[in-house]
């Protein structure tokens, strides 16, 4: 939005221009198209070229797409000092167009992505694309070649939702929204005053996915019960898979536990007060039904609350993060 100034004469001054970035932004590296059909999707990727370590791949969040959040050109170089690539997809679900698409979709996408990808792939995600990253560990063809992911604010899009308009509300569209779901019209945009859309095209059947209660975006929810979270992440560090299973691919059942962390925001705005009062316990189960606790020897899912931190993690706390994140890589077993 800009505005106009008017000047001391009859006609107007010209209009001020928008102001600049308080710092900009900058990344070198390679872009890649990795899909070209129904439409042409593109992938950013920075750091060395071949990758030794292998590769980091990026999801952010809703609205989100490559170098959303401020700490991300640090973690690109903090990958490259240890050998990894970063890369930064444009989903067809990235910037606004997470309302008429979905973590299946999401998924797709992502095979494609790594099908371009040699070496070993870290997933790190934020906010929704946390989700991402426990859809694709449940269905995506390249999850075994997943070492390790690391999701870093994830959070209810419901509960979210309720804090800004009411739980009763949020209810009572999500409710609408699954009426039209089963009558065969989930791809029937939602009203634009419906609550939580974002002034966004949101199709019926992903607003029911992320307002409703055990959905196949609500993973993350405070009031989900222990059984209830199993259901939803207890697939992230299953061990090798049975032969014969999965259609006998030999790389996926070979496949070992991935790495997991979760890294929750102390200060997180789209996280009711009241969940933050104990927000690690909160963590402790999540972790717990993804896979395990503590980064024992026994488990493969750890957790940590970064005290202070917002949900994009500015400033100081997008630091810590980073640090957490190259110790965690330092972690993975080495290359054979």
């Amino acid at each position: 939005m800009s505005s106009g100034v008017t000047g001391a004469g009859p006609a107007p001054a010209a209009p001020s221009p928008p102001p600049l970035p308080a710092a900009q932004v900058q990344m070198d590296g390679r872009l890649r198209l990795y899909r070209t059909f129904p439409s042409r999707l593109v992938a950013f990727t920075s750091g060395p070229d071949p990758a030794p370590a292998g590769t980091v791949v990026f999801i952010p969040g809703l609205s989100d797409g490559p170098l959303a959040l401020p700490y991300v050109p640090a973690l690109g170089a903090a990958g490259a000092a240890r050998g990894w690539a970063l890369c930064q997809p444009v989903l067809s679900s990235s910037y606004l167009g997470f309302g008429t698409n979905s973590l299946a979709q999401d998924v797709l996408e992502l095979d494609a992505l790594l099908d371009g990808i040699d070496g070993r792939i870290v997933l790190i995600g934020h906010s929704t694309g946390c989700q991402d990253i426990v859809a694709y560990l449940r269905s995506g063809a390249g999850r075994g070649r997943v070492v390790a992911a690391v999701m870093q604010g994830a959070v209810s899009d419901r509960q979210a939702m309720g804090m800004e308009h009411g739980d009763a509300a949020v209810a009572a569209a999500a409710a609408s929204a699954t009426a039209l779901v089963s009558r065969g019209q989930g791809e029937v945009l939602m009203p634009r005053d419906t609550p939580g859309v974002f002034d966004t095209p949101v199709s019926a059947v992903r607003y029911a996915s992320l307002a409703g209660r055990l959905t196949a975006d609500d993973m993350f929810s405070a009031d989900l019960t222990d059984a209830e979270l199993a259901v939803q992440l207890g697939h992230m560090a299953a061990g090798p898979i049975p032969a014969g299973g999965e259609g006998g691919d030999a790389q996926l059942q070979s496949r070992s536990p991935p790495s997991l962390m979760w890294a929750f925001s102390g200060c997180d705005e789209y996280v009711p007060t009241v969940v933050k009062e104990t927000y690690s316990a909160l963590g402790s189960r999540i972790s717990a039904a993804a896979g395990g606790g503590g980064g024992s020897a026994e488990s493969s899912s750890r957790c940590v609350v970064i005290e202070g931190g917002n949900h994009s993690l500015d400033g100081e706390p997008g630091t810590e993060f980073v640090k957490l994140v190259g110790d965690f890589l330092d972690q993975l077993p080495p290359l054979l």
